[in-house]
Parts: C-alpha cells; sequence; structure tokens
C-alpha cells in the first residue's frame, strides 16, 4: 500500500507481478507505470499528464497568454515539458520561455535571471522537491506579481512558507482542512483519535487509499489469498467514501480516480 514515489514503485513492480502481490495506491502519478502489463497494481490517483493538462488550460482560461514553463531537468520534468509545450500550442499560448532546473536547484539563481528577462504573466513549475521551494521562493522575491502554478507533486512533502501564498495548484484528493464533504471529515476526525492536528494532501491520500485495501479485503471474504483480493479489487464500482468516489472495473492499468481540482495557497 502508498509505495512511495515514481523511481521506488518502478523498482519493485516487476516483484509484484513475479509473486502477484496486490498494491493500492503508489504515490506517483507517472504514465510509465501504467501500463497493461501492470496487472496486480491499483492506482488512485490520476496522472501527471492529466493535471498537467488541466493546470495549463485553466491558466489560458484565465486570459494569460505569456507563460513561462519551468521542468527538473530529469525523465519527470521533460516528459512534462512535453505535455506543457503541447496543451500550450493547441490553446495557442506560446511559452514566453522554458527553462530546465538542475535537480538540486544548483543553477535556480541562472533560471530566476532567464525568467526576469522573458517577463511571464505566470510561472508554471514543473518541479518537485526541495528544488521547488526555492524556485517558489525566488520567483516571490524576484518577480513580485507574477502567478505561481504547479502540481499535487511541485510541494508534495515541502514545509511550505509564506513565499508560496497565492500559488496555484492542482490537488488530486480533497481539501484536507475543509470538512465540506464525508471523507475529509472522517479522516480529520480519524486524525484527531490519534493525537494528530495537522492534516495534509499526502496523508489523506493514504487514509483513502487504506480504506480502498480494506474494501477489498472485506469483498475477497472469510479466506482471502492474493489472486482473491486482486479479483475483488478489479471489481470495485463507484465505491463512495463520502464525496470522493473510486471505480475500477477495466481492464489494466487499473485507475481508479480522476478528481483534480485546484485551489489557491493560503498565508496558513
Amino acid at each position: 500500500i502508498s509505495p512511495l514515489g515514481t523511481a521506488n514503485t518502478a523498482a519493485i513492480l516487476p516483484m509484484i507481478e513475479a509473486k502477484g502481490i496486490p498494491t493500492v495506491g503508489p504515490v506517483t502519478g507517472a504514465t510509465s507505470l501504467r501500463s497493461a502489463d501492470a496487472r496486480h497494481v491499483f492506482f488512485l490517483r490520476p496522472t501527471y499528464r492529466e493535471e498537467t493538462q488541466r493546470l495549463v488550460k485553466q491558466i489560458v482560461d484565465l486570459g494569460l497568454k505569456r507563460n513561462a514553463v519551468v521542468y527538473l531537468d530529469n525523465g519527470y520534468g521533460r516528459e512534462l515539458q512535453g505535455v506543457a509545450a503541447a496543451e500550450l500550442q493547441r490553446l495557442e499560448a506560446t511559452p514566453a520561455a522554458e527553462l530546465a532546473l538542475g535537480v538540486k536547484g544548483d543553477n535556480a539563481n541562472a533560471v530566476l535571471q532567464a525568467l526576469k528577462q522573458a517577463r511571464p504573466s505566470a510561472v508554471l513549475l514543473l518541479t518537485a522537491g526541495t528544488s521547488s521551494l526555492s524556485m517558489i521562493q525566488g520567483i516571490k522575491q524576484q518577480l513580485p506579481g507574477v502567478l505561481m502554478a504547479g502540481l499535487s507533486s511541485t510541494i508534495q512533502g515541502l514545509k511550505l512558507d509564506d513565499a508560496a501564498s497565492g500559488m496555484a495548484v492542482t490537488t488530486i484528493v480533497p481539501d484536507p482542512n475543509r470538512g465540506k464533504n464525508g471523507v475529509v471529515r472522517n479522516y480529520q476526525a480519524a486524525m484527531q483519535a490519534q493525537g494528530e492536528q495537522e492534516f495534509s494532501q499526502g496523508s489523506l491520500e493514504a487514509y483513502i487509499n487504506a480504506h480502498v485495501l480494506a474494501y477489498g479485503l472485506r469483498l475477497a471474504g472469510k479466506e482471502p489469498t492474493p489472486a482473491r483480493v486482486r479479483a475483488a479489487l478489479s471489481s470495485i464500482r463507484n465505491f463512495d467514501l463520502g464525496g470522493f468516489v473510486v471505480s475500477y472495473g477495466a481492464p489494466p492499468p487499473f485507475v481508479g480516480s480522476r478528481f483534480i481540482e485546484l485551489g489557491i495557497i493560503g498565508r496558513n
């Protein structure tokens, strides 16, 4: 349940399939992992590609046509740079700049200088890890008033500060701080029962993954085996956790949710 990251998930996929181990909710939106060969993997989140397309469309729909793309200089970033470029072209919005950011962020100053020269109306951050935070802070200081936008993975795991306020992000689960639907209210109650007062998208995603696996185990019956659990998970249709619905039931790759929302990060 919830293997973390693209590289880690890719590393264990051969074992998962060789041993027939049902695996729920890898914490990655990489398209490359979602092949017909992944017969025992039950993804929850949509792909980074879908998040990127949704975010680009939203920015352009706001009337912002002069947009810069900053992407991580690795396979993840380069794939999404191609997605963003294709979506911008489809929407007739030429990128103001396309800039590669080193995985360690060691060229962040050069990227910031190039952004200042490009004078974009918005910066799309297709980045992840600590290099994201250095770019967010730098853009806030050196390009005040420019809209920053990123994916759920851009800010995942980061301890954000005031520099991120006003940043637009995609989310693949509901807002964990607002109990407007049942799944969030139940999640908050479960966290508080364990003495946890800080809510996050990451822990809410894990909570949903746990519910899906538990439901699959119940469907598998009193004597579950890996094969029975896999069959049970693949049979899940319209499993409503309270405003968040999970459905599988198609040939592999199994993807249970297409939930993508957009939000703005506040000062808190």
